[in-house]
């Protein structure tokens, strides 16, 4: 009788939320520039919409603009502003704070210069500052922090140099360039928001001649007013990879950060538990070596796993390696829907997993340390591509090429992972997607959050539903669809937007229970054309917003 009334109660919490009519809105595709809306939630406060406007409106030209509006929690209109963009720039990244996004604009090809906009969240007044690289350095990374905005930039050998060199190299049998050996180095640049006229200021973080650097990660810590750097240098002479702390307007000394066993850092993300202590997540892989034997060595064995790793003070305390091959309930492996059809071929497939776990890279969200462990949400995610024969012309002569083109990164599904307070792992579990999203964008595309039995809620935007799992240590439980994401309208048919790509549908949290689900949908109108309104289109693409309330 009990298993009854659960069941009975089940269903009618699963259809009381599929019987919700929630708020929804909807943007026509066509008037943003590529089709793409950019949405900030910012609590109850409603949401920002950015986009660039495309078109033209009253003779004026629209596309070196973006739009702003302010939406309420109901999507009613309550702010609208734009600003403008030099000609040629694209949006690189946005970062957020209690009071303000900041939006980072770049040159698509010449990396000489930059823009930041200062957008106020009450107003949506905006604050420019116009900035250049300085000695050729290029933008790594960007976070916020009390209203300075911090970037990551790394520089490389002059451009026109190593064009010189190389032109003066080629009749001579390349010997000037054995003697160049350029100076790399690293630095962060800080703009302070909080000021009438907005002042930058620049941290060097080292480098060298003949060194190459690469930002793993710059990540903040608000409460403790402290940004961390992890960054990795790599050269003939030495290899090493550092973490340092920018604290007010202190830079602490370098501090080398290592993995033993031959590893070397793929990706990694720092995150600050205490004023003292640091726990750093991140991928591991072997070490390709300096010669090619060992190169082909390293290939050869497994391509490696997770690690998490403590920096107590500046020392590290534990660092400990989870190979890929040690999970249990969350095994890397290539999906069935790309399998190659055929007899089933134990070798085959072993060496397509290993394939895959070679080029599988994970987005990481904020951790969760709770009573006696440490509990790791990650979303793993590889590179897919194609191929296509294209005519090209030599000479005015047609001939083929075939160039392999890039799709986007294909995301498996979402993972969690618990670890003890000594870095030992507890367990793992998770659950894939047959066809995930398919993105240009390594951004979120899952939400975790804890439930009361401790159980990790995961929700998730597919196929034109919400949909649920709950994950525990043991379990992952049934998938649950908890609401069907409708058009406006009942005379509409509506179906996945006909697309490679998948990047703009997700979902997000918002306030309370509410949860805001976003994303494209190809409209079709059910009615006769004789008794379709005028200025509704048979076929339209949108962007819609939905506002969906969760329980626990």
């Amino acid at each position: 009788m009990k298993k009854v009334f659960l069941l009975c109660f089940a269903y009618l919490f699963v259809f009381s939320l599929l019987a919700q009519e929630p708020a929804r809105i909807e943007f026509d595709a066509e008037n943003a520039v590529g089709n793409k809306y950019y949405t900030y939630p910012i609590g109850e406060n409603g949401l920002i919409l950015m986009y660039q406007a495309a078109g033209k409106e009253k003779g004026k030209s629209k596309e070196l603009a973006y739009t702003l509006k302010k939406l309420d929690v109901n999507f009613k209109e309550i702010g609208k502003s734009s600003f403008p963009i030099s000609k040629g720039y694209t949006l690189d990244e946005v970062v957020s704070d209690a009071n303000n996004l900041y939006a980072l604009f770049s040159p698509s090809a010449n990396f000489t210069s930059y823009t930041v906009y200062k957008i106020d969240k009450k107003t949506l007044k905006t604050t420019i500052f116009e900035g250049e690289y300085p000695k050729h350095l290029k933008y790594e990374g960007m976070q916020v922090m009390n209203g300075v905005v911090y970037l990551g930039l790394t520089a490389g050998p002059n451009p026109s140099t190593t064009t010189i060199l190389t032109c003066v190299s080629m009749p001579l049998c390349f010997i000037p360039m054995l003697f160049y050996n350029p100076k790399y180095y690293s630095m962060v640049t800080a703009l302070d928001f909080n000021k009438k006229v907005v002042s930058k200021k620049e941290y060097q973080l080292g480098g060298g001649k003949g060194l190459t650097i690469e930002f793993i990660d710059i990540s903040k810590n608000d409460s403790l007013n402290k940004v961390d750097l992890l960054l990795s240098l790599e050269g003939k002479k030495e290899s090493r990879t550092i973490l340092r702390e920018l604290s007010g307007t202190t830079l602490d000394k370098e501090k080398v950060f290592k993995l033993t066993g031959g590893k070397e850092i793929a990706s990694a993300k720092v995150f600050s538990t205490n004023p003292t202590n640091k726990i750093v997540i991140g991928q591991f892989k072997n070490k390709r070596g300096k010669t090619r034997k060992e190169r082909k060595e390293a290939a050869k064995k497994a391509p490696g796993g997770i690690f998490i790793s403590s920096v107590d003070n500046g020392k590290q305390t534990f660092t400990k390696l989870v190979p890929f091959s040690s999970f249990k309930n969350f095994t890397i492996s290539i999906p069935k829907s790309e399998s190659k059809k055929g007899k089933s071929n134990s070798k085959r497939e072993a060496s397509q997993s290993l394939g895959l776990q070679s080029i599988i890279s994970f987005t990481f969200h904020d951790i969760l340390v709770r009573e006696d462990e440490i509990i790791v949400f990650a979303e793993p995610y590889y590179p897919t591509y194609h191929t296509e024969t294209r005519v090209v012309y030599v000479n005015g002569r047609a001939t083929t090429q075939t160039v392999t083109v890039f799709d986007g990164y294909k995301f498996l599904g979402a993972m969690v992972m618990a670890f003890d307070m000594e870095g030992n792992m507890k367990w793992e579990n998770g659950f894939k997607i047959s066809d995930g999203p398919l993105s240009f964008s390594t951004s979120r595309k899952f939400d975790f959050y804890e439930t009361e039995d401790q159980g990790i809620k995961v929700v998730y935007n597919n196929a034109g539903s919400i949909f649920s799992k709950v994950i525990y240590n043991d379990k992952v439980d049934s998938e649950v669809e908890l609401m069907k994401i409708k058009a406006a309208g009942n005379n509409k048919k509506v179906k996945n937007l006909d697309s490679r790509y998948t990047e703009v549908n997700g979902t997000e949290y918002w306030y309370d229970n509410f949860y805001l689900a976003f994303g494209m949908q190809k409209i079709t109108s059910d009615t006769k054309a004789k008794d379709r309104a005028k200025d509704e289109k048979k076929n339209r693409t949108i962007f819609y917003l939905n506002k969906i309330e969760i329980e626990e």
